[in-house]
This record gives structure tokens, C-alpha cells and sequence, in this order.
């Protein structure tokens, strides 16, 4: 899933340049060889953090992947997704649009 989700993620970044908003995706349990070797097959501009021993994932209680977190700027949780979302979708852009400042 994450393959086609990245993505999308990407593709929402790139929709709300100039905005106080920003994505990183956060790989869970992963060598940092095998990262590297999804990257150069999907890959993408946004950055990549290492969960290396499952630390994060566990103090943020997710319980499958992709799990995606919707913060604000003092790392509040405003929404959470478990599953698969296409980000891009214009339901899905003003969804999130609907949580940021108005301009």
C-alpha cells in the first residue's frame, strides 16, 4: 500500500506549496539499505525517517501501516488514517486544506 501512497502524499504536498504545511513519511522497522532500494524504485522528493527498532511506532500507538497523522504546529493530533487514502483526490485535499490557516 504504501508504494501507491507515497505518492499521493507527495502529489498533496506539492498541492499546498506555499503553505504552512508539510509531509514526511516515516518508515517502521526497515534497514536503511532496504529504504534506500524502495526509494530508487518509488521515489520521491518528500523526506524519509528511519524507525529503525519500532520506537515511534509504538509511542504512537499505530497499529498497521500506512497509518498517516495529521498534526498542528504544536504536534496535536487533528486526524488519523489507517489504510490506504488517495491523497490527491480533491475530497481528501480540502479535507486537509480545511485544517490549515486561512491564507
Amino acid at each position: 500500500p504504501c508504494r501507491d501512497e507515497l505518492p499521493s502524499l507527495e502529489r498533496l504536498r506539492n498541492a499546498l506549496r506555499g503553505r504552512p504545511f508539510e509531509v514526511f513519511a516515516v518508515n517502521v522497522n526497515q534497514s536503511e539499505s532496504r529504504v534506500k532500494r524502495f526509494l530508487a524504485e518509488v521515489p520521491l522528493r518528500l523526506p524519509v525517517l528511519l524507525d529503525r527498532n519500532g520506537d515511534a511506532q509504538r509511542a504512537w500507538r499505530v497499529r498497521g501501516l500506512p497509518a498517516t497523522f495529521l498534526l498542528d504546529p504544536e504536534g496535536s493530533i487533528h486526524r488519523w488514517y489507517l489504510g490506504e487514502l488517495d491523497w490527491a483526490q480533491p475530497a481528501t485535499l480540502r479535507t486537509v486544506e480545511s485544517l490549515l490557516p486561512t491564507r
